[in-house]
């Protein structure tokens, strides 16, 4: 009786150990598991920190470049506007002159 006591026992340690064991293994990959999802926030951070940075950069350029259309579109129409004007002008006067 008192062997069988043993063996159990002995059984009993060695599901300790293995237990022990795969507690150890099962720590070190959440650990692994944890350390690799740092790493993938840091990443992923650092990307998106870039895209907001480049289309921040885009959307600077698109307003200036919106910018000068509107400019350059407000001095051709008054530049069309005085052509008119001045055609309109010439016209009078001519006739008013053949009148």
């Amino acid at each position: 009786m008192e062997k069988i006591l043993k063996e159990e026992l002995k059984r009993e340690r060695e599901r300790n150990e293995r237990l022990g064991n795969y507690a150890d293994e099962l720590k070190k990959q959440n650990e692994d598991f944890l350390n690799h999802l740092e790493e993938l926030k840091k990443e992923h951070k650092k990307e998106i920190e870039e895209l907001r940075l480049k289309l921040q950069k885009e959307l600077k350029e698109f307003k200036k470049d919106i910018t000068e259309i509107l400019k350059n579109g407000k001095k051709e129409t008054k530049l069309k506007n005085n052509n008119l004007k001045d055609e309109f002008k010439s016209l009078k006067n001519f006739y008013s002159l053949n009148n």
